[in-house]
């Protein structure tokens, strides 16, 4: 997040091969955005990239006013604009319909939602870090695929942190809430986000 008020995050999407450790790191992405006064021109200068130069990647760049997610599933680099609403990105894509857990965490979210329709910001807080939580997610029919769950533990691998990030509109910022290891075990805190005067 930067002092525009303009956040990003990266995914690296499920694929059939190991990253090629001579690409750019997509790490640098977030980096090279951050420094940007706009989603706009975070956005263009991704896209100014070609897509071969990064094994593949998922980046959403947000701000109060919308939010793109970028991806470079193909040798170009694609720009999908997002709606109002809820959306579900994960290591597969936007909204897949195929991932049970996507289907899953979209309905929990979906209902997540709805205090804020109310400006009931305690309400949303305590309903997404219960969606966050979550170990119901349908099992994933793909052979050889891992748990699905929104909130996973395995002896290899698991959720390791969640982070809940709202635009309050009334104080005009982003506020930031974080669970220093799984959220079915920790508690989101508030955290100060360091912001230019």
């Amino acid at each position: 997040m930067n002092a525009h008020g303009m956040l990003t995050g990266i995914l690296n999407p499920l694929t059939e091969s190991a990253p090629d450790p001579n690409r750019r790191s997509r790490g640098e992405l977030c980096v090279d955005c951050l420094r940007q006064p706009s989603l706009e021109s975070a956005a263009r200068g991704v896209c100014g990239h070609a897509g071969n130069a990064y094994n593949p990647f998922h980046l959403l760049l947000a701000t109060a006013e919308g939010a793109v997610v970028l991806g470079n599933a193909a040798p170009a680099i694609a720009r999908r604009d997002l709606a109002p609403g809820v959306h579900v990105l994960t290591n597969l894509d936007l909204d897949d319909p195929r991932c049970p857990r996507r289907a899953k965490a979209h309905a929990l979210f979906e209902a997540a939602a709805a205090p804020l329709r109310d400006a009931d910001l305690g309400g949303f807080l305590e309903s997404a870090a219960a969606a966050l939580a979550d170990h119901s997610a349908p099992l994933d029919s793909t052979p050889g695929a891992i748990p699905n769950n929104l909130c996973v533990h395995g002896d290899a691998y698991g959720t390791r942190s969640s982070t809940v990030i709202v635009f309050d509109a009334e104080i005009d910022r982003f506020r930031y809430w974080h669970a220093d290891g799984a959220p079915c075990r920790r508690e989101h805190r508030e955290y100060d986000l360091p912001y230019e005067a």
